[in-house]
């Protein structure tokens, strides 16, 4: 019985006995069960690949548990700054780092599959439960060294039988870059160049065939989420955004939502001397995003958060759905970011807009 790594990047050996047996999981005819007593999946190859610096990434795991306290994917040690996503003793999905940070999300259920997904898009670390953000926090944290060994479905590094799994995982998929940035529809993962990330895949651990496919290589996409990442005009003054095309090598990078909030409109110059300051304004205040107004207020005002709310509600009215506007400020004062979440046509969207 062989467990593959379908990015071809490393092969997995076995701890006790992990077994594949029949689904249904996710889509895939088989799964891989651990019997919670010293099973586990490991790889000392390529560990390169998981220390992922200050980089965007996305750990996901498919996987049924019948208990809680379960290390599901594990690259973590004292002392070293890896990770691991696991479920703790409360029932909630965690994404533990090395300088002892966490992220807690919602409840996971036992006995039943869920998809659970940690991704870092921009310095901001989101947990999603069956394609559901359920949590954020801020992470620029350097996930600088290499940990002695990579597994599934057990703590191994840094050894703790307490937190070996009892369940089955049917899938894991490790990429160096953000697949997530809000609630999306979760599907089988694509082995191959239909996966517009696959060349950021890193690891791609499948159990069993596609349900009624003739091998992994079958894996297949249902609705990738695709990511606006350019800006194009469609008339005079109006823009539309541009989506992920593999085929596309040319890409710009500016956003519908930079065009919402950064026009030629300007305060009064008798209001601030700054031209820069004065962009972003309109005169009719019902026109207006109000980005020179947040400028103008003390980081944590209640009329700051006002200015705030303006500007998801004009970003509302330009077409965007499902809106979260939130600040930063990873450098003081001087360096706050909005940051830009939602829906555009049904597709997900993360923009941050340095102020």
């Amino acid at each position: 019985m062989s467990f593959l790594d379908l990015t071809g990047r490393r092969t997995f050996t076995t701890s006790g006995t992990p077994t594949l047996v029949a689904g249904p999981g996710v889509g895939v005819d088989q799964v891989t069960h651990f019997d919670g007593a010293l099973d586990w999946l490991q790889s000392v190859e390529a560990l390169a690949d998981f220390a992922f610096g200050t980089g965007d990434f996305c750990v996901e795991v498919a996987a049924r548990i019948t208990r809680h306290n379960v290390v599901l994917v594990d690259f973590y040690r004292t002392g070293y700054s890896g990770w691991q996503l696991w479920v703790t003793a409360a029932g909630l999905v965690q994404w533990w780092r090395g300088d002892l940070s966490y992220l807690n999300g919602t409840a996971v259920p036992l006995g039943e599959f869920v998809i659970l997904a940690a991704d870092r898009w921009a310095g901001v670390l989101r947990l999603f439960v069956n394609g559901i953000l359920v949590a954020t926090m801020a992470d620029t944290f350097n996930y600088s060294t290499t940990v002695d060994v990579f597994a599934l479905g057990a703590q191994v590094a840094q050894r703790n039988s307490n937190y070996d799994v009892l369940g089955d995982i049917a899938w894991s998929r490790v990429t160096r870059a953000s697949r997530y940035v809000g609630t999306y529809t979760p599907a089988l993962p694509m082995a191959g160049t239909g996966d517009p990330l696959w060349g950021q895949t890193v690891m791609l651990f499948v159990s069993g065939n596609v349900a009624g496919g003739s091998g992994a290589a079958a894996v297949t996409v249902i609705e990738p989420v695709q990511r606006a990442v350019g800006l194009k005009q469609v008339s005079n003054g109006v823009f539309d955004l541009m989506f992920y095309d593999p085929e596309i090598d040319d890409q710009a990078v500016e956003t519908l939502v930079y065009a919402v909030l950064f026009t030629d409109a300007e305060a009064p110059a008798g209001r601030e001397p700054d031209r820069y300051l004065r962009r972003g304004w309109w005169l009719a205040a019902d026109s207006g995003c109000g980005l020179w107004h947040v400028r103008r207020q003390p980081l944590g005002s209640a009329a700051r958060l006002e200015a705030v709310e303006l500007v998801r509600t004009v970003l509302e009215a330009h077409g965007l759905t499902d809106l979260s506007v939130t600040e930063r400020s990873p450098a003081g004062v001087s360096g706050v970011v909005l940051d830009i979440t939602g829906l555009y046509r049904d597709r997900s969207f993360l923009v941050s807009v340095p102020l």
